[in-house]
């Protein structure tokens, strides 16, 4: 497509930045099992520190490919 000066125009496509954080929690046979799946970091790590502290068990945000965006420990 060309605009009125007839310069060749750049179709600009929306990118979706939205990335899905899954909350895992490790039992006590070292499985992970699934908690919750949030798109915002910041209250996904909220959610995941105050559980930990909650139940004693660890948690692991991970990414939509799997891969670990961090591992929480309780504070006992």
């Amino acid at each position: 497509m060309f605009d009125l000066l007839g310069r060749q125009r750049q179709d600009r496509k929306k990118v979706c930045l939205l990335m899905k954080i899954h909350i895992e929690y490790q039992n006590q046979f070292g499985k992970w099992n699934h908690y919750q799946t949030k798109h915002n970091e910041a209250d996904a790590y909220r959610v995941a520190k105050n559980r930990a502290n909650q139940t004693g068990k660890r948690h692991r945000l991970v990414n939509e490919n799997g891969s670990l965006l961090d591992l929480v420990e309780p504070d006992r």
